[in-house]
């Protein structure tokens, strides 16, 4: 029972708290949007702001993922909001003031329902995450410039004029209102400095309290009614006496929809900016709740609250970072939170008639001035600490444009820089993924000794490269500058063959394909033959249409995948230093491996030479014969069979290959189809027959080990290079996603 209690009483000091709190911003915000000409909008748009704030807190209690969460309307476009609203305003010089309030209702309503359909769509296509790429000065800056805006219309609040930058500042030469902006000052600097010195929840409920009967207290001391502080420009100067009102469907007619129609580019940008400020949110109480958030369906959930909000004409809003972290505080759990703070609003609507000519402006203002305030301290101020110097020197230039030249200006310049800002940081991720020579890469083609040895001397004359991400003018031309160094080094042999491999290539511009013919122009004047592997039909075509002439220029050509390239490199290298099909012997091979001995014959004679024809298997795959084999003219090739029926080429084996060693060792089942692609002689060894050597003739058997020994070194020794490779590119892909837009461009 006792527990019960607890619970109850905990419910009770939570929503009068927080419930309080959002009744004060309420009508704090509909005074800055319904101040000067649109004064007499003033009641309803208290009843449409304290609605909207009803229906959000609703619909986020239900259906939120975080069980207590408390939604209100966020402060964090509303100058993005009053700007609009000053615009349009003008536009409607000569139009009667309620069409003007019922326009600005409807702009209101019409920011809210793209916020709602930005979530929405956002939620279900489940890209939520995207609104995290946009670069943290430029939201900042933008926030920072808000807050500023926000600090402008508290002012204009209590001067009168209607939120203009140049008039507002003019206004503070009139000493009466100077006069009156000072308290507004000092109290939003006095709720800002105790809030953030005193953690209590009741410090901000106590401070509106004081200050609201403190201004009664000195009316009371220096002997002014009510209405005499009204003339004075204390009380807002309420015409009507119909208390809170709520919209109606007659006042359509009045509302000038072109006028919402010019508004709309802005509503999408303010409703960018609530995405990025309510993730930010759900990410902060991820972190301080332990509680894992599905931010999609929470943009979906929001997004539903704030179309229907926006149907009334009420503010955008989402989940209250603070007012859910104190319900956590407080020993609020489940959705008793969300539903105080709900109770205690439509309790606020109730008494909200006597109570909004009341409110002092001085109070009102100075809470719309502690917002900003504290948008500066949280975007400009801290964010001085967090950054570079550079990066906070964004901020700070999209924060005095912001400030001095207007929102629209701002808006601009931020694109402007994230744009500049995201060229600049995607033109230092590596766009080559890896750098290689024809030394550290071969292709899968076995070859005998000797071949091999002359690739050790002439590889480097070969050039590979494999190319990653989308290439775009600022990225390709780090390819062209890799191609010239190589090029100029003179501790190489000369360039004599360049792949270009596409496989991990996601696209490109028309730009980067000129650093394509840059490619072209240099390996001409090189004679440097250049193939292209793996290249999609999109970016072929862009290619050709630059002018890369495949089928007309012969030191330009497309290849299957690199490996097809390396070996079409790799046989013209050898058909120049070494004719593979009519210099090969049997005994010089293996006099080349072994070394000269008198018992070479002897093995020679061991094995059975085989007469194949192409398109024969010399191995299926799953027999159970272990024999091995030396080909001693022509060319294999090992397979095996995918499940969709293709066939994949493992390795090609010319003149010297050993094959079947592995499960001649083993005596396993044959692991891959060995196919004949050329008319071939081979050797064959049976197990049979080396086991009777090895107790007839050790010498013969010893050296055979040897010859399958070296071998398998050699193709050992060939994988862990490869490896060596990849692991080298896999570490530093990982490095450079981990690190800063500037971090390291490496080459292997």
């Amino acid at each position: 029972m006792n527990s019960i209690a607890t619970k109850i009483l905990a419910s009770t000091m939570f929503g009068a708290i927080s419930g309080i709190a959002n009744l004060a911003y309420g009508i704090a915000l509909a005074a800055l949007l319904f101040s000067g000409s649109l004064i007499p909008g003033y009641e309803l748009g208290v009843g449409v702001i304290l609605l909207g704030g009803v229906i959000l807190g609703l619909v986020v209690t239900l259906r939120s993922g975080q069980p207590n969460a408390v939604a209100e309307v966020q402060e964090t476009t509303i100058a993005i909001l009053v700007t609009t609203v000053v615009v349009a305003t003008t536009n409607m010089s000569g139009s009667v003031e309620e069409a003007k309030v019922l326009t600005t209702l409807a702009i209101c309503g019409t920011f809210s329902i793209a916020t709602g359909l930005l979530f929405l769509i956002a939620g279900k296509l489940r890209i939520g995450g995207f609104a995290n790429f946009l670069p943290f000065p430029v939201i900042a800056g933008f926030i920072a410039g808000s807050g500023w805006l926000l600090l402008i219309g508290g002012i204009s609040m209590v001067a009168g004029e209607h939120h203009e930058l140049t008039s507002t500042l003019f206004s503070l030469t009139n000493a009466l209102i100077f006069v009156k902006v000072i308290p507004a000052i000092v109290f939003a600097l006095l709720m800002m400095v105790m809030l953030r010195r005193l953690s209590h929840p009741m410090v901000a409920p106590l401070l509106l309290v004081t200050a609201g009967g403190g201004f009664y207290l000195v009316l009371l001391i220096a002997g002014i009614d009510v209405e005499k502080a009204r003339s004075f420009g204390w009380l807002l100067e309420i015409t009507s006496s119909h208390g809170i009102m709520f919209p109606t469907l007659d006042m359509l007619r009045l509302i000038d929809w072109q006028q919402v129609i010019i508004a709309i580019p802005m509503a999408i940008s303010a409703a960018a900016l609530s995405m990025i400020a309510m993730l930010l949110n759900t990410n902060a109480l991820e972190l301080e709740t332990g509680n894992e958030l599905d931010a999609n369906a929470e943009l979906r959930i929001t997004g539903i609250a704030n179309i229907l909000v926006g149907f009334i004409g009420g503010l955008s809003g989402f989940i209250a970072l603070g007012h859910t972290l104190l319900a956590k505080k407080m020993g609020v759990h489940g959705r008793s939170a969300g539903f105080a703070n709900v109770t205690v609003l439509i309790i606020g609507m109730l008494i909200a008639e006597p109570l909004i000519s009341k409110v002092p402006i001085f109070l009102m203002a100075g809470l719309v001035m502690f917002l900003g305030l504290g948008l500066l301290y949280e975007w400009l101020i801290k964010t001085h600490h967090k950054l570079p110097l550079t990066e906070w020197m964004i901020v700070v230039i999209i924060f005095i444009v912001i400030a001095t030249l207007g929102l629209f200006e701002g808006l601009a310049v931020g694109l402007l820089v994230s744009v500049i800002m995201f060229i600049h940081s995607y033109s230092k991720l590596p766009v080559i993924r890896l750098n290689a020579s024809g030394c550290e890469l071969r292709s899968s083609v076995d070859r005998s000794a000797i071949a091999t040895r002359i690739l050790d001397y002439y590889g480097s004359s070969i050039q590979v490269i494999y190319l990653q991400g989308y290439l775009f003018f600022g990225t390709a031309d780090h390819i062209v500058d890799g191609i010239r160094k190589r090029i100029s080094r003179r501790d190489m042999p000369v360039l004599r063959f360049l792949i270009l491999d596409f496989s991990h290539v996601g696209g490109c511009d028309s730009a980067a394909t000129l650093c394509f013919i840059k490619i072209r122009n240099i390996a001409k004047l090189g004679h440097v033959k250049v193939i292209f592997t793996r290249v999609s039909v999109e970016v072929e075509y862009l290619l050709q249409q630059a002018g890369l002439d495949f089928d007309v220029n012969e030191l330009l050509s497309l290849a299957i995948d690199s490996d097809h390239a390396l070996e079409i490199c790799e046989s013209t290298l050898l058909t120049e230093q070494y004719d593979e099909l009519n210099s090969f012997n049997i005994l010089h091979y293996l006099e080349t491996i072994l070394g000269s001995h008198s018992k070479l014959p002897e093995l020679v004679e061991a094995m059975k030479y085989i007469y194949l024809k192409a398109g024969n298997s010399l191995i299926h795959r799953d027999d159970d014969d272990t024999s091995v084999f030396i080909l001693v003219q022509g060319q294999l090739k090992v397979q095996i069979d995918l499940p969709d029926g293709r066939q994949l080429r493992l390795r090609t084996m010319t003149s010297g290959a050993v094959v079947g060693e592995i499960s001649f060792y083993l005596h396993k089942k044959r692991t891959a189809d060995v196919i004949v692609e050329e008319d071939s002689i081979v050797l064959r060894l049976d197990a049979q027959v080396l086991a009777h050597l090895e107790k007839e003739n050790s010498e013969v058997a010893i050296l055979i080990h040897r010859l399958l020994a070296i071998n398998l070194s050699e193709k050992l020794m060939s994988a862990n290079r490869l490896i060596e490779i990849g692991n080298i590119c896999f570490y530093f892909a990982i490095i450079s996603m981990v690190t800063s837009p500037n971090g390291l461009h490496f080459q292997v």
